[in-house]
């Protein structure tokens, strides 16, 4: 159930997300507008970032896809603070001492 944005091709909306009630989700991949310098990730859209808030409760390890750009800024909807439960696969241009921080944190880093 739900809505399909044609643009990212994702799934949204009231149905989508009650669907969520019924599942258990070992591994989520994911990308992101954006990780903000303590860890908060961000969506640029209100209706997808409900969906993914609730999906991220849902997740056992989460996988964030971000390259450099994405790290240490901000976009418009805050979806979540990562933990250890997270990974983010990124490029050998991000900003160590920010990886560092995220490890702090108790997420895993790999570079790409």
């Amino acid at each position: 159930g739900g809505k399909v944005y044609p643009p990212s091709m994702s799934v949204n909306g009231f149905l989508a997300e009650q669907m969520l009630n019924y599942l258990s989700v070992d591994c989520t991949f994911m990308g992101t507008s954006a990780i903000d310098g303590d860890g908060c990730l961000y969506c640029y859209d209100d209706k997808h970032a409900s969906f993914l808030e609730k999906l991220l409760l849902i997740s056992h390890r989460i996988i964030v896809l971000a390259d450099h750009t994405k790290l240490g800024a901000t976009s418009l909807v805050k979806v979540g603070l990562m933990d250890e439960s997270f990974t983010v696969i990124t490029n050998d241009k991000a900003s160590k001492p920010l990886l560092e921080k995220y490890e702090i944190m108790g997420v895993k880093i790999m570079m790409v």
